[in-house]
């Protein structure tokens, strides 16, 4: 039978099951905060969930909450631009705001650093030819490589030597690589206008766009290109035509200089030795000047096809003389790197002769043929000691011994080629 008594205020209300809101609304409370001041606080009507014995008040503007998949993304507000501060830790997104710096960084490092990093850009394998691609090598072209179209950095790793590559990483030596060879087909003094936008420079001088980036890499870098690079050339009008469009400033840094050159030879026609005397002067004029040019010549390469008749093997030939316009580089003095003491810039010279003879199928004999190839190196070494400065009876030692002795090697192969003149 119900009873109709009232339940104790003190019993406990069931455990509800789930979770469910509840609105809780309290009436307007005086608080005193001070003797002289007196705040009224209301609270508002605030939605209350209630989870198991756990009542939590959410703010009255917040909506129910829903399910995971129909949450809306907050979207991200906008952080203000940071002021450069010494005192301020700069966020990632307050990075980004700040305006890029456009300054080079590079010209702040040390001059000296900046150097040996302009030594690595530079490469000093890299030979200008002074001549159309077009143009075929005068001098049997088996001294000199074949060009490539690739680009240089390409060229450098292809023809690397590796003789021992077990031992060390380092080796493959930096002399050991083909030269990267490019053509400067155009004439000097007429076009000096670089149109960077058409210019290939995978096939150009490294570094060279780095000279035309501003001034101060122009200053700092055309130094480390010329004196990086070896120039080659085979017209004495091309050696005369450089040495005199260039800049003497730029010509000062200079260190390695090729050249090849044909003799005239003697002219079937008495009429045609006005241009023989005309050739002859013209050579002789440029080696003089470019004698005078280049001051701080260090390396000299001269290969020279001989088409004298008869030719001798002799150090009072004609065509001997040009070459030893380069003995007044020795006059332009450097210190030594380890003992201090004054020492000629002009370092290495190689002189190599070419003649008619060398070329293939000219005697049946291999004996003979190799006897040739020999006088012709023994006698180059002969005109290079003289272009550095020996005289001429010093400089026939060597020569003296191997072919012109009774007991010498190639004695008896003096009547057949008969380079050098009766005794």
């Amino acid at each position: 039978m119900p009873s109709n008594r009232k339940p104790n205020s003190g019993a406990r209300a069931p455990k509800p099951r789930g979770s469910r809101t509840i609105t809780v609304s309290t009436a307007a409370k005086p608080l005193k905060l001070n003797a002289n001041q007196n705040v009224t606080a209301t609270s508002v009507a605030q939605p209350t969930k209630l989870r198991g014995n756990r009542i939590i008040a959410t703010p009255a503007n917040t909506q129910p909450e829903k399910p995971k998949d129909s949450r809306p993304v907050a979207t991200p507000t906008a952080i203000p631009p940071a002021k450069k501060s010494h005192d301020q830790v700069f966020t990632a997104t307050a990075r980004q705001t700040l305006p890029q710096s456009t300054r080079c960084r590079f010209l702040e490092v040390a001059g000296e650093i900046r150097n040996q990093i302009y030594g690595y850009i530079f490469d000093s394998t890299t030979v200008i030819e002074m001549m159309p691609a077009s143009a075929p090598y005068r001098i049997l072209a088996v001294h000199a490589p074949a060009r490539k179209n690739s680009d240089l950095y390409t060229q450098a790793k292809d023809t690397a030597v590796k003789r021992k590559p077990w031992r060390s990483r380092n080796a493959t030596d930096k002399a050991q690589k083909s030269p990267a060879r490019i053509c400067c087909s155009r004439v000097l003094g007429r076009h000096d206008l670089v149109n960077a936008a058409s210019t290939n420079w995978k096939t150009s001088v490294p570094g060279a766009a780095l000279c035309l980036t501003s001034k101060q890499f122009h200053a700092e870098c055309t130094a480390f290109l010329y004196a990086s690079a070896s120039f080659f050339f085979q017209s004495p009008n091309r050696v005369a035509n450089f040495l005199t469009k260039t800049p003497q400033v730029y010509l000062d840094n200079v260190t390695r200089l090729q050249l090849e050159h044909v003799t005239y030879g003697e002219p079937i026609d008495p009429d045609n030795i006005v241009w023989k005397t005309k050739h002859d002067a013209k050579w002789a004029a440029v080696c003089a000047q470019a004698a005078a040019a280049l001051p701080r010549l260090q390396e000299l390469s001269i290969v020279l096809d001989v088409r004298e008749v008869p030719l001798r093997f002799w150090p009072r030939e004609s065509w001997i003389k040009p070459l030893l316009s380069f003995t007044t580089l020795l006059s332009h003095t450097r210190p030594n790197p380890k003992s201090g003491d004054p020492e000629p810039h002009l370092q290495h010279v190689s002189v190599r002769i070419r003649s008619r003879y060398l070329k293939p199928d000219v005697f049946e004999d291999k004996k003979l043929t190799q006897a040739c190839h020999a006088l012709h190196w023994e006698f180059g070494k002969v005109v290079q000691r003289m272009v550095l400065g020996w005289d001429a009876e010093s400089a026939m030692l060597e020569y003296v011994e191997l072919a012109l002795k009774p007991e010498s090697k190639y004695r008896r192969f003096r009547d057949y080629l008969n380079f050098n003149p009766p005794w």
